[in-house]
């Protein structure tokens, strides 16, 4: 891939110093619900501050489509009367609702525009800043596109803003390279800020009149771009001729065919940029190879989250800006590093795979975020309909004894809504990762831990005088450390004592710094600046290879289940039950406290927010769920049934059989106690199945990480469309098919 450079024949337009009209276009979706608050409190502080007098600021919000107004429209600021009509119209109309549809605003915006350029006797104008954190779902990508080409004709200048993670980037820069638009990419409200900042106070002048410029071929994805200042705009390429803007002095387009050219380290740059983000990894490669800057090659051979790419164009931006910034690891000619580099899942299985690694959840450096909506004890949460009950029965009481049996329903609902609340033992200690959990269809990973602790009885408690005040137990809890193929905020700082030989590790592959000397005592701040996955794992994506291990899984998981059943068969003694007493122990079951630890039935949250993510789904024909292991199977198994086994219930046979067999065994015959003996037999094959089943789920995660953030698909298949296969295992052959979509999440 090679960069052309065409040279404009350009006049420098006569520059004057218009009025500016400034229209925000405010994404105020459902979704923008936490982050609105901070956008009022900014352009009610902002506006004033930094526009001068005489500017005008029109102010539009939108959600689903018709779900759009004018906050402002031609504001003109004159004195500080104005910026308090200003600042109630903001509280007025920006809050978060309904869904995402950008064509409206941007027509209205466009019309607004128009009238104030019509009717003004100065030079006034426009720029538009357009800002949104998600998908449109409410408008083709056409109709969209159509609407924002009109947009241009009245705009002098358009800046289009991601905001956040969960923005359809592949339509934000359709957008931008139709019109010329500058793209801006802001992770949280504190990068947006900045970018607000510099809209309120960049130049917007009348050097914006375009004129068509023709390029002597087709270009590389049918896009050209320019410098507008900072910036690298593209534009598209339309029979092979591009519209810039007229105080342009030279237009590039990316080409197979080399124009001898000279190509500055600012082109390079300048090629790296538009390619990245585009997620064209090849065509980026190649101008980096050609750059040789060391430190960026090493951060981008490993990008493949939408995390990674905006990462590593902020550094490609900043190496524009700033010379000095560039080649910080010095400059090397013909450098590209191993694809299977060090990756987070390889860090999180290496933490994970030793008792002595102690993570220190509750300690002030650890930054966690829950993921999703925090769950309500359902026994703290009275529904409508009890409400309505009660309330009926207060109102229908006729007599002194109507009374007393509605207060005394009330009292019985009281003491039926008592929760237990667990407390750790010890704030100051680590817990071990027992495990990595990763999610079945989307690239979330979270690691799971055991904390000791206790669980006090509330003096509410019917059973109070037969209980303990506080019973000691433990509870599991899963920390996300991958969210969406993207590193969660809590990998930015895992505080954790480490064991000798996973230290040496650490610092062998560069996570530790050399520097630090090794200490078992030692809490070490560990940053995952690495990648989710490597490009090796992108690569090779064998769908055979693949459902093999699902189908393989799946077997395992009947295997467990049977295991699992057979041991609760045992008869396990209910420790709490002889300790506290039958009816004591079924009123601390049923609010989830065991003797094998503490699990309170949970209900979800209130839904205050939703956002797109990849979703993977794996079925496999005939094998949705697995079946009961009871006497109706044993039957089967034994070749008794009335009807043949289904393919999921010969999934189960084979542990059934192999536990027969050993309950016919001598070891089992000869001893004094069979059913220690069947117990203990259980609870090996039950450890050594878990093994084989982590084992199996880390293989298939690799592979759906690889597909769901490596944006890559199975090397069998020519496109997602081909998604299925058959699996011969023995004599059963599985019909097995995997979709990879796009859905809707709620918070």
């Amino acid at each position: 891939m090679h960069i052309n450079v065409v040279k404009v024949n350009n006049i420098t337009p006569v520059m004057v110093d218009p009025i500016v009209e400034r229209h925000f276009i405010i994404d105020c979706s459902g979704s923008m619900y936490s982050d609105i608050p901070l956008i009022r409190e900014q352009m009610k502080k902002k506006i004033p501050e930094m526009t001068k007098v005489g500017d005008r600021v029109s102010i539009f919000w939108f959600s689903s489509t018709n779900q759009c107004a004018a906050v402002v429209e031609g504001f003109e600021i004159n004195s500080k009367a104005d910026y308090r009509l200003l600042k109630m119209a903001i509280d007025k109309n920006l809050y978060a609702r309904g869904c995402t549809g950008f064509k409206d605003p941007i027509d209205l915006a466009t019309a607004s525009a128009a009238r104030s350029k019509a009717g003004s006797s100065i030079p006034l104008a426009a720029q538009m800043f357009f800002m949104t954190d998600g998908y449109d779902n409410c408008w083709s990508t056409k109709e969209i596109i159509d609407s924002i080409k009109k947009a241009s004709d009245v705009f002098d200048s358009i800046a289009i803003v991601e905001y956040g993670w969960n923005c359809n980037r592949a339509l934000l820069n359709q957008m931008a390279s139709a019109v010329g638009a500058v793209r801006i990419f802001s992770e949280d409200f504190r990068m947006y800020d900045g970018a607000f900042e510099e809209n309120l106070v960049k130049q917007v002048g009348f050097g914006t009149k375009k004129i068509e410029v023709s390029l002597p071929e087709t270009p590389w994805n049918d896009v050209a771009f320019y410098r507008d200042g900072k910036d690298v705009v593209c534009v598209d390429s339309i029979n092979g001729k591009v519209l810039v803007p007229e105080s342009v002095s030279e237009v590039k387009f990316l080409s197979s065919k080399d124009s001898k050219a000279k190509i500055t380290d600012d082109s390079l740059l300048e090629g790296i940029l538009v390619t990245s983000q585009r997620m064209c990894a090849d065509e980026t490669l190649d101008f980096l190879d050609k750059l040789g800057d060391k430190a960026l090659i090493d951060k981008f051979v490993n990008c493949f989250s939408k995390q990674d790419y905006s990462d590593f164009q902020g550094m490609v931006q900043q190496c524009l800006e700033t010379e000095s910034s560039r080649f910080s690891q010095g400059k090397v000619k013909g450098y590209l590093p191993a694809p299977d580099a060090f990756t987070v899942i390889d860090l999180l299985e290496l933490l994970s795979s030793s008792e002595e690694n102690l993570l220190y959840v509750y300690d002030p450096s650890f930054k966690y975020e829950r993921i999703s909506a925090a769950g309500v004890d359902s026994h703290s949460v009275i529904k409508d309909e009890e409400k309505e009950r009660l309330m009926q029965e207060i109102k229908d009481a006729k007599t002194p004894e109507d009374l007393a049996k509605a207060t005394k329903a009330l009292q019985d609902l009281q003491a039926s809504k008592v929760s237990l609340k667990f407390q750790p033992a010890d704030k100051t200690k680590g817990y071990a990762i027992r495990d990595l959990v990763y999610n079945e269809t989307r690239s979330n990973v979270s690691v799971k831990v055991l904390i000791p602790g206790f669980v006090e009885i509330p003096e509410e408690c019917p059973h109070k005088s037969k209980l303990p005040s506080k019973i000691n137990t433990v509870i599991f809890r899963n920390y996300a450390m991958i969210k969406d193929g993207i590193k969660h905020s809590s990998m930015k700082c895992l505080p954790m004592t480490l064991g000798k030989a996973t230290f040496d590790t650490l610092q062998s592959l560069g996570v530790i710094d050399v520097g630090e000397e090794y200490d078992a005592d030692t809490m070490y701040l560990i940053n995952a600046n690495l990648p989710v996955i490597n490009r090796k794992m992108a690569t090779k994506v064998s769908a055979k290879s693949f459902f093999t291990d699902v189908v393989g899984l799946l077997h395992l998981k009947a295997h467990q289940k049977v295991y699992n059943s057979l041991m609760k068969g045992e008869g396990i003694p209910d420790s709490f039950a002889s300790a506290f007493g039958e009816e004591e122990a079924a009123w601390l079951k049923e609010r989830g406290l065991t003797s094998s630890g503490f699990n309170p039935p949970m209900v979800k949250g209130e839904s205050l927010d939703e956002y797109k993510a990849v979703e993977f789904k794996v079925s496999v024909a005939k094998c949705s769920s697995l079946p009961k292991i009871d006497d109706t199977l044993f039957a089967k198994v034994r070749g008794e049934g009335k009807k043949p086994m289904t393919v999921t219930e010969s999934m189960c046979a084979p542990a059934l059989l192999k536990y027969w067999d050993f309950q016919a065994s001598d070891a089992v015959k000869s001893s004094k106690s069979p059913e220690k003996v069947t117990l203990a037999w259980l609870e090996a094959e039950t450890k050594d199945t878990l093994s084989k089943v982590r084992e199996k789920m880390l293989a298939i995660s690799k592979v759906k990480l690889s597909i769901m953030v490596g944006h890559t698909w199975f090397t069998e298949f020519k496109s997602l469309e081909e998604n299925s296969m058959d699996i011969t295992l023995g004599d059963v052959t599985y019909s097995c098919s995997a979709v990879c979509r796009e859905i809707t999440v709620k918070l």
